[in-house]
């Protein structure tokens, strides 16, 4: 789990920014002002970061269910973007489980049936739907576009060489 946690922040989120483009204000490790207003954004530590990652996204989405390390970390970075909640709803339109939001037996049962490989591309293409859905409702975002769709076309790869 830790890992994947890890993984997202070095290479998606990284540290300190106080970006004027980005609604969610200031941010450390992908850890927004806007969605934590009483922390110290600027003195999060990585050690912290995590915590809240593993307390907020993973345990809600029961990714330690998932047995794939790509699928499990690729809902999770869906999750750091959109929330645990819209991640869970497109996980489910993806998988043609009933959508209410929360991952549970039949959600879990889904994900670790079939073919990995075609879920997690699925998973990518719906991440990448999302961001120029994005950047169509609010052109301003579109200077994140380039670094989002590389996001959503990393497949872990480099997780299951560890």
């Amino acid at each position: 789990m830790d890992a994947e946690i890890r993984y997202t922040i070095t290479e998606h989120e990284g540290g300190y920014v106080n970006n004027p483009s980005d609604p969610g204000g200031e941010t450390n490790w992908g850890i927004s002002k806007a969605q934590y207003p009483s922390l110290d954004i600027q003195h999060l530590t990585l050690d912290e970061a995590v915590a809240i990652y593993r307390r907020d996204y993973w345990q809600p989405l029961m990714l330690d269910q998932v047995t794939n390390i790509q699928v499990r970390w690729k809902i999770f970075d869906m999750a750091v973007q959109r929330g645990p909640l819209k991640a869970a709803l497109v996980v489910q339109g993806v998988l043609g489980v009933t959508q209410d939001g929360h991952i549970g037996s039949a959600s879990i049962l889904a994900l670790n049936s079939g073919h990995s490989i075609d879920l997690l591309y699925r998973l990518s293409y719906a991440q990448l739907d999302n961001y120029i859905d994005r950047v169509v409702k609010v052109p301003s975002q579109l200077v994140f576009l380039r670094g989002w769709a590389n996001r959503a076309m990393d497949l872990g790869e480099e997780l299951i060489k560890v």
